[in-house]
């Protein structure tokens, strides 16, 4: 059988590959991608903007427009973040994401405006950010990419796109800084090829000089290059001398860095730039390598400065060069790239893609065990693990186990005998952080000096009340460390603390000018030091012995780290400041700041571009791990550090010129802000974020392992602040990022502002998609920077919020007075407040809620995995606990009223074993009511459960008890589960289900199957509860045959041994089985329908689908109106077909009501190739096709089918188990139907499914109507009552009835014409969309016996009889071209019999050919010319089918190009726009009448498909399209627009190295300029071409056609497989 082409098969797109990849970089697996970009968040969607590019054609600088780029990136933002606020702040706080977008949106438009695009400008463009180590949108190797994609997107909307990767503009940025214009020269070439591809389908069918082609494989080999860290190129053998490192060399190396172009000195020559670089890098191989420490310090000074560079590629280069020497390994070894955060003791595997059957793989593991500040070579450690291959898999793993605290890096190697070499490969090398394992921690945060200010150590005896206010709210004693101590055993009996948090430790400074007004005390974040304790709480001393004891408690002691010093502390030397111009001029230290967007006046900005601030951070942390044995740090704004903004790069400094040094250092920095932050130049705005950890904080990690190690600890927590969305490269490093999302997102949600689908969104897409594989996130239900959870939530929403948080951390923390009820928090600065406003505003009465969390948390350990509740006010989850036995599920209300919820169980990460068996109980009530329920653990994953979640308690838990003996309960398992089973949904669950398994086991065969029905079914079902026995049995017995159990045969023979079984409840039960297995008939109603009535494809569906249905074994009926007028042509079809086909009256009549008024509707009948049709007959409903005018009219006539076709189903008693309505005009059957009762308890339609067709989802417009008309309610038409009435209203337009939407909403099942229709019009469908969800897409397709019945049509007009004597003789006045025929055909002259007589293949087809062209163009009264090229354009007249761009390209197609056409079609009835363009239409007969033939009303298109070339259909928007695939099985090329199913099936014709491919032409914009450039490519063809040429292109049309046997198939499996009706393969039941 022929098959259509598949679309997706074509590369669309510029790309190159390897032969043998040619498969891998097809158009699906692009889109597939691009798709995922979309998903991911890393695609960013806008329009270029003409105006500016008009701007820039003119010489305005681009840099003008910089704000107008950053609002096209920001709209690119909104449209990819979908009212998602929570991503909108992500995005826009990448600030090197925005950087590099708004970049490349400019740098778009200045190339589009150097070259005269036609069509670019003002095109939709999306920015891909590729996936981290691929350089294009698409990547397999350097030689199979794919550079760029043309089509259409978003799909719904058909708007041609083109995709561009990141990192191209990033390439072509980088040249244009050096000077090189040659990859922006390259890329406006690319932008060249695109357009001419768009302009043509999608499609590449042009070839370019080899100017372009050199042009294009550079700036792939350049983007390629760019991408990847090539840090000196190719890496050399490391020399055996090691050179001195000398002041001299360092100079040489900063004048490098810091080398200006001679024309400009404030921009950098990046030639001396990269060399000075690469120079540090060659550096540090060597001292690595050969252990020279005291040198390779100097480097690191230098690399830490670079890192901070302006331009990106030396800061990139800096910061990885960093990365190799901090690491554990030789300096050559590969990145670590992938990164594992381990617990200490945890078992886990590592997979790598190593699919070749080679057992020498290792898995190398470096350990850190240097005591130095960063290992040299000497000092490798490593051990090797073999990696183990599995049968399985194409892939080799090997599992580890670490008991120590550590940061292990891993490559995998290859050995041979004592030789290695590393595996390069994406996933093959990178690092494992161990850290502690944090299931079930409860961290409490206590500022020290407000510690018990909610009074409940006040009256301790001790002398440790803590912080102490009097009657008038003043504050007359602060807290101390020995109070905290005091009270350790009672925070650890209360509240379950495992680690205590500790804010403001540190020596306060006094410049009281600093703070806030009122305060009382310095801020906390500003301190004198990193290691000195504040006296007035303790000191050092009382510190330690708080440590001490908690230690001796188990309580763990977290302190803070900050990365800056108040700005009078002298712990820092002036050189590691940072320092600004002031307003007056002058050098000042700059204020501490986050780099982006806050600043704190009381501290100083460190310099994080020297050295000697990430050694006095890092120190400082070593010091606390050192002396006072700390646990932890709180690292505050850790996603802002390294701290590096922009340098102030003017060489001079109060006329004296600034030393190398200094400037490669930035001590001097510029405040200026671009789009909304300060501009920065560190490892975040560096391409190797995306692979490498931050190196300053890997430096301080490092160092934190070798301190620990020191100590013989074994557990540390870095517990880092993080905003910004840098949660993914912090945990990189082992750190354990926090923030308050989840907080923000559960307060927004309480207050209306938000759902709970955003925490699942960032949850189950965002950090997996982010974080490192086991990172731990901090649950924060209480910080000192968030308002208290009770002033936030409320006394009941605080339980749903701090319920979830609690559930989905394995560590939580909490601030100290939040689980007593406290409403008021401390600000940081300490702002005087009346204390006893604390006590007013709190609530006690919550502390049991809190214990009971805590308790549960600590008892119940181990982080929760989201479950869907299936309401967006109801977030749940699930996680086991320690032992294993059992699961909990919790469901937490955020609304103010009972919510009902259903859970579901398929998240992949939830702790249930598939084969374990489970009690579900409720704790509250199970125990009182006996109630439990019964699951297996795969059917758990499959089924869903209802519960109810209070508003009062907010919370629903449900425990998950693990059955390990079922005997005893096997029937409550089986019972519970066949209930289940009764009501699955979805064919793919049924293979999980517990019935269904256990009855599939034992259906071997019928005496065993017998045997297990009559022991468990019938005993639990048959005397109360037979109709689940019946209906589940049919159920699974369908299902079966569905999941290839067993054969459809074999399960309809056990049906018929069970009905003829001795037993009698057996025999009643296969008898009744079988019932539930008996075929129906089926009935399409439509408006039209061949060979009867046709305007337009839906009349071909209705024709060739019955039959081809009927040919299958079915019964089928077509109802359809039995118009007896209408235009003379269609009349004539009408009463032709129906003499041929017997037509008679059935002596019957049906009547109904439409208002007061009766109808009698007589019923004619008639066989078409089995299939039995209906026609109504009624002089006022059914006078012409789609006739009316008025709406009532119209609708009446609607209403009126509809009901006609109703009644003939009952009188005729037709029983359908399917009925099938066609478009909007039979819609309201539907509606009327299951809305009226006297059809809707008819036994006629008991067993009847509704089904809906979609043909044209534009159509529904002219089968819309306003709802009044004159004051008149026309609804009243359809007599039903009037609450009924929004049912068939329009889903935009509340007040106009839609034929279309009654149709679908009243559907069981809604099908339309193709796949790609059905995907598109659930997206797009103007308005219908609203209604429409899970369309069924079935390709429409042509019959194989209709190239036969055109032929005879052809034949039987006498077409070639009727005029070849005539045009013989119109010859003999024509010596020229009977000359011509007689060079060329000289059978045509002879006789029709010589032509069909010639023995040569292709010179007998394209005589005949044309032959019948030549007869045509004679009898239509053209110019009479084989050589002018002829088409064919007839549809129905409409504004959708592209007739008014024939009208305004007619001068250059009938002039110019010298086509010919036969023009025409009908107009529906009321259709004004139709009407106009018809007028038109006749209008461009009239003047050019020599080239254009036009006919209005029903055309016969048998004689011109097999005369003319090509066939157009420049379609607005085309479904599926039938048209295009009757030209092709006349071997006529097809001219259309990409749209839709016409993209489907229409491919370019091009030449190939082996001859010829495609079947048409494709143009993309719906306008005369693109329609025209289409008729000119397609009149070149036919001009250019040599007879054999496009004799192929002729059968590849032919061999594209698509028979209706395939889809007739998909309709009954569609159809039975909805009733779950198993039909054997002879199509009896």
């Amino acid at each position: 059988m022929a098959q259509l082409i598949d679309k997706s098969e074509e590369i669309c797109g510029l790309c190159r590959f390897r032969i043998q990849d040619e498969e891998l970089v097809k158009a699906r697996y692009v889109k597939k991608e691009i798709t995922a970009a979309f998903d991911e968040k890393r695609a960013y969607p806008f329009f270029a903007d003409s105006a500016i590019i008009d701007s820039l054609k003119s010489g305005a600088n681009h840099e003008v427009y910089t704000s107008s780029f950053i609002s096209i990136k920001n709209r690119a933002f909104d449209e990819l973040a979908e009212n998602d606020y929570s991503l909108r702040s992500r995005l826009s706080n990448d600030a090197r994401l925005t950087e590099r977008v708004t970049n490349a949106i400019s740098i778009l438009h200045r190339a589009l405006a150097s070259y005269d695009f036609k069509t670019l400008p003002g095109r939709r463009f999306v920015i891909v950010k590729e996936l981290p180590g691929k350089p294009t949108v698409y990547h397999i190797s350097r030689e199979t990419t794919v550079f760029t994609h043309v089509g259409q997107g978003p799909f719904w909307l058909e708007i041609p796109t083109l995709y561009l990767g990141l990192k191209t503009f990033d390439a072509v940025d980088s040249y244009l800084k050096r000077g090189d214009d040659s990859l922006f020269k390259g890329l406006v070439s690319l932008l060249m090829v695109e357009e001419r591809a768009i302009e043509t389908g999608f499609a590449h069918i042009d070839v370019y000089p080899p100017e372009v082609a050199l042009l294009l494989h550079n700036l792939v080999e350049s983007v390629i290059d760019f991408s990847e860290h090539r840090e000196i190129g190719e890496l050399t053998e490391i020399s055996d001398v090691v050179p001195p490192f000398t002041e001299k060399t360092r100079g040489n190396i900063l004048e490098l860095l810091d080398a200006r172009e001679k024309m400009n000195e404030m921009n950098f020559d990046y030639e001396k730039n990269l060399s000075g670089v690469e120079e540090l890098v060659h550096l540090a191989r060597i001292y690595k390598k050969h252990g020279e420490r005291k040198y390779l310090h100097e480097v690191v000074r230098l690399l830490v400065s670079a890192s901070g560079h302006d331009l990106h590629e030396i800061r990139n280069r800096a910061n990885i060069a960093l990365e190799r020497i901090f690491s554990p390994k030789e300096y050559d070894a590969p990145l670590a790239e992938n990164f594992y955060n381990a617990k200490t003791g945890e078992e886990f595997e590592l997979e790598f893609n190593l699919s070749d059957k080679i057992e020498n793989y290792f898995l190398r593991v470096y350990n850190n065990l240097s005591d130095s500040e960063f290992p040299v070579e000497s000092e490798i450690s490593f051990e090797d693990f073999p990696l183990s291959g599995h049968q399985t898999k194409s892939h080799k793993s090997v599992k580890l186990r670490f008991e120590n605290y550590g940061h292990r890096d891993y490559c995998v190697v290859f050995k041979n005998g004592s030789s290695f070499e590393w595996v390069e490969g994406e996933g093959l090398n990178g690092r494992i952080n161990v850290i502690p394992d944090l299931a079930g921690e409860i961290c409490l945060e206590i500022f020290v000096d407000i510690h018990g200010h909610t009074g409940t150590y006040w009256k301790d005896e001790k002398g440790h009340p803590g912080l102490v206010y009097n009657e008038n709210g003043e504050v007359i004693r602060l807290g101390r460390f020995s109070d905290i101590a005091d009270h350790l055993d009672d925070l650890k009996e209360r509240y379950y603390v495992t680690s205590l948090y500790l804010l403001g430790v540190f020596k306060r400074g006094t410049n009281r000018q600093d703070w806030a007004a009122g305060a009382t005390s310095p801020s906390p974040f500003s301190p004198m030091s990193l290691y000195e304790i504040e006296p007035s709480l303790g000191g050092a001393k009382e510190f330690k012995e708080l440590i001490k004891k908690a230690h001796k408690l188990g309580i763990k002691i977290i302190v803070d780290c900050i990365p800056h010093l108040n700005r009078y502390s002298d712990e820092v030397t002036k050189e590691d400041v940072v320092y600004c111009y002031g307003g007056d001029g002058q050098l000042v230290a700059r204020a501490s700041t986050d780099g982006r967007y806050g600043s704190w006046d009381d501290g100083k900005l460190f310099n994080y571009r020297r050295y000697e601030v990430w050694q006095w951070l890092a120190g400082s942390v070593d010091r606390l791990i050192e002396e006072y044995d700390i646990d932890g740090i709180r690292f505050d704004s850790a996603h802002a550090v390294p701290i590096m903004m922009k340098k102030n790069n003017y060489p001079y400094m109060y006329g004296k010129r600034r030393t190398a040094e200094e400037m490669v250092e930035g001590r001097i920095i510029v405040n200026d802000r671009w789009d909304e932050h300060f501009i920065t130049t560190g490892y975040f705005d560096s391409q190797c974020r995306d692979t490498i950890a931050i190196p300053v904080h890997q430096y301080m990690m490092f160092r934190v392992e070798r301190a620990l190690r020191r100590k013989k600890k074994n557990f540390f927590i870095n517990i880092a602040e993080c905003f910004w969305g840098h949660e993914r490269f912090l945990s990189r490093s082992g750190i354990i990022p926090y923030n308050s999302t989840l907080f923000k997102v559960s307060e927004n949600i309480i207050h209306g502002k938000s759902d709970v689908r955003e925490i699942y969104h960032i949850y189950d897409n965002y950090y997996p998609s982010v974080l490192c594989k086991g990172t731990e996130l901090v649950g924060i239900l209480g910080n000192h920077d968030e308002r208290r959870a009770m002033n936030t939530f409320g006394d009941r929403g605080l339980k749903a919020a701090a319920g979830l948080i609690s559930f989905l951390s394995n560590i939580i923390m909490d601030y100290e007075g939040g689980a007593e009820g406290e409403g008021w928090k401390v600000y940081l600065d300490n702002i005087y407040v009346n204390w006893n406003q604390f006590e007013s505003n709190s609530n006690r009465g919550i502390e049991r809620y809190y214990r009971e969390l805590y308790s549960f948390h600590r008892n119940v350990r181990g982080k929760g995995h989201l479950i869907w509740a299936n309401n967006n006010m109801v977030a749940a989850a699930a996680k086991a606990e320690i032992s294993g036995k059992n699961i909990w599920v919790a469901a937490f209300n955020f609304a103010d009223s009972n919510q009902s919820a259903t859970l579901q169980f398929d998240n992949q990460n939830l702790p249930i074993e598939d084969d374990a068996f489970y009690r579900v109980v409720d704790p509250l009530y199970s125990p009182i009511t006996g109630h439990y329920n019964y699951y297996t653990g795969r059917e758990l994953k499959t089924s869903r459960i209802n519960i109810v979640v209070s508003y009062t308690q907010r919370a629903k838990f449900l425990r998950f008890e693990k059955t390990e003996n079922i005997g005893e309960c096997y029937i409550d398992f089986l019972k519970d589960s066949f209930y289940r089973l009764c009501s699955i949904s979805r064919n793919s669950v049924f293979p999980s289900n517990f019935a269904f398994n256990e009855f599939a086991s034992n259906c071997s065969d019928y005496v065993t199957l017998s045997k297990y029905i009559s022991e468990n079914l019938i005993p639990a079902f048959w005397e109360n509860e037979r109709h689940y026995l019946e209906l589940g049995i049919k159920r699974i017995l369908f299902h079966m045959h569905i999941n290839n159990y067993k054969d459809k045969n074999e399960i309809y023979s056990l049906f018929i041994q069970l009905s003829g079984s001795a037993d009698k409840k057996l025999a009643e039960l296969g008898k009744a089985i079988i019932s539930h297995n008996n075929k129906g008939s089926w009935v399409f109603m439509s408006a039209e329908a061949d060979p009867f009535s046709k305007s337009g494809g839906l009349a071909n569906v209705v024709f060739e689908l019955p039959r081809e249905l009927s040919s299958n074994g079915e019964e089928v009926y077509v109802i359809t109106p039995y118009y007896r007028n209408g235009d003379s042509k269609s009349a004539a079809k009408m009463k032709a077909a129906s003499d041929k086909y017997g037509v008679k009256y059935t002596g019957v009549n049906v009547r109904f009501k439409i208002l007061d008024a009766d109808y009698e509707v007589g019923v004619h009948s008639a066989v078409v190739d089995g299939v039995k049709y209906f026609l109504l007959d009624h002089h006022e409903l059914f006078d012409g096709l789609y006739w009316g005018v008025k709406s009532s009219e119209k609708i009446t006539h609607r209403v009126g089918f509809a009901r006609a076709c109703a009644e003939v189903i009952c009188t005729f008693g037709l029983k359908p188990y399917f009925t099938f309505t066609n478009d909007a005009y039979i819609g309201p059957f539907n509606g009327i139907v299951r809305s009226d009762h006297v059809y809707n308890s008819n036994p006629n339609f008991q067993k009847t499914t509704f089904f809906h067709i979609i043909h044209n989802g534009g159509w529904q417009y002219f089968d819309a109507y306003a709802r009044y008309e004159s004051g008149f309610d026309i609804f009243r038409l359809f007599n039903l009552p009037d609450w009924r009435a929004h049912e068939f209203m329009d889903p935009v337009h509340s007040d106009r009835i839609n034929c279309m939407a009654s149709g679908i909403r009243f559907a069981d099942k809604v099908v339309t014409v193709s796949p790609s229709y059905a995907k598109q019009i659930e997206y797009q469908c103007d308005g219908l969309e609203r209604i429409l969800s899970n369309v069924k897409g079935i390709s429409n397709a042509v019959g194989r016996d209709l190239k036969a019945r055109i032929q005879k049509k052809f034949d039987g007009v006498d077409f070639v009889g009727r005029n070849y004597p005539r045009f013989i003789d119109y010859l003999k006045n024509d010596k020229d071209l009977k000359n011509r025929i007689e060079k060329k055909y000289p059978e045509i002259l002879l006789s029709p019999n010589d032509v069909y007589s010639i023995t040569d293949e292709i010179k007998r087809y394209t005589a005949e050919r044309a032959m019948n062209k030549m007869l045509l163009q004679f009898e239509r009264g053209l110019d009479v010319d084989f050589e002018k090229p002829l088409f064919v354009m007839i549809h129905r007249i409409t504004e959708q089918k592209g007739f008014q761009l024939l009208l305004n390209a007619s001068e250059g197609i009938f002039r110019t190009l010298g086509w010919q056409g036969i023009i025409g079609g009908g107009v529906s009835s009321g259709d004004e726009k139709g009407e106009e363009i018809a007028h038109g239409l006749w209008m461009l007969g009239q003047y050019y009448s020599r080239n254009a033939s036009v006919a209005i009303g029903f055309q016969e298109v048998s004689v011109p498909l097999l005369s003319a070339d090509l066939f157009l259909m420049p379609s607005m928007n085309e479904p599926g399209g039938i048209s295009q695939i009757e030209a092709f099985v006349c071997g006529t090329l097809v001219l259309a627009r990409a749209t839709g199913g016409l993209r489907d099936t229409v491919f370019p014709v091009r030449k190939t190295g082996n001859g010829i491919e495609g079947n048409g032409f494709l143009f993309t914009d719906f306008n005369p300029t693109a329609f025209y450039d289409a008729m000119e490519r397609a009149s070149a063809f036919f001009k250019n071409s040599g007879d054999e040429v496009i004799y192929q292109a002729r059968k590849n049309a032919e061999k594209s056609v698509y028979f209706w046997d395939r889809p007739a198939k998909e309709y009954i499996d569609m159809a039975y497989g909805i009733k779950e009706i198993i039909r054997p393969e002879n199509g009896k039941s």
